[in-house]
């Protein structure tokens, strides 16, 4: 899996802007939810596979910071028209998260945790707290059962 999303390439300082339907997407990763102790919620997506839009209130009514984390496996998107679901996608998580949303088109942080959790599919979901790693991978995750998991 270590060459299958991109690591380095003309997207390396973060600095880079997306542009889907007047959203302009850019630098640093979210910011931790306020009050948030229980956790990191990671979600894992590209721009062909997106989690299902229940997923995005479901993460910001659960009592854990969240990190969305976007994957490309080439800078293609950035040149035509998005894939719809996953125009939808973000403008919702947009919507949900407010003020100061960015994704960082090139994340290292995140590519990086990918890895050591041995991400393989998309969209994927990792819950980690006390040290441990709750990992679950498919459009239809529950997040609200992976908050309640306490395994």
């Amino acid at each position: 899996m270590g060459t299958r999303w991109m690591k380095t390439g003309a997207m390396a300082g973060g600095a880079a802007l997306l542009v889907l339907g007047g959203l302009a997407l850019g630098g640093s990763p979210i910011a931790p939810q306020e009050g948030a102790n229980t956790g990191t919620l990671h979600v894992f997506f590209s721009s062909e596979a997106v989690p299902a839009l229940r997923a995005i209130e479901d993460a910001r009514q659960a009592k854990v910071n969240v990190r969305w984390t976007l994957l490309l496996e080439d800078f293609a998107l950035l040149r035509g028209e998005p894939p719809r679901e996953f125009a939808e996608f973000v403008n919702a998580l947009a919507k949900s998260v407010g003020d100061g949303f960015g994704l960082a088109l090139h994340d290292p942080e995140g590519l990086a945790l990918a890895e050591r959790l041995q991400i393989a599919r998309l969209p994927a979901f990792a819950l980690v707290r006390n040290a441990r790693a709750h990992v679950a991978c498919g459009k239809n995750v529950s997040v609200k059962e992976m908050i309640a998991c306490r395994k």
